[in-house]
């Protein structure tokens, strides 16, 4: 069995009375690390980094670059090259599945102007 223990006081504790720890039944679903806990992202070892950022990036971007394409925006005062990559940027902070829904719809939004 392996046992995570989230410092120095607790691996004291544990280490005086490893028994009593032995028989604990953890629940079925365990709550996910925060990472201010220490917990690392995991990252898929078949893949370099590269590899890892194109397979989750991948796809969202191709679509960024497809609608920047379709609509061909132009923000005023801007040149076409700053226009599609700030249209590019608000595309992905409107789609960013990560963030929370009222920040989606606010870059949502500014896309849609």
């Amino acid at each position: 069995r392996i046992f995570w223990l989230r410092g120095a006081e607790e691996l004291e504790r544990f280490l005086e009375q490893p028994w009593v720890f032995a028989q604990a039944q953890l629940p079925a679903k365990l709550p996910p690390m925060s990472s201010a806990e220490g917990a690392r992202v995991p990252e898929p070892p078949d893949l370099p980094h590269i590899g890892y950022m194109e397979s989750l990036l991948g796809p969202l971007v191709t679509a960024a670059l497809c609608e920047v394409g379709d609509l061909r925006p132009k923000f005023p005062h801007l040149s076409p090259k700053e226009t599609a990559l700030k249209y590019v940027g608000l595309y992905l902070k409107a789609h960013n599945e990560r963030s929370p829904a009222h920040v989606r719809e606010f870059y949502a939004t500014k896309l849609a102007k």
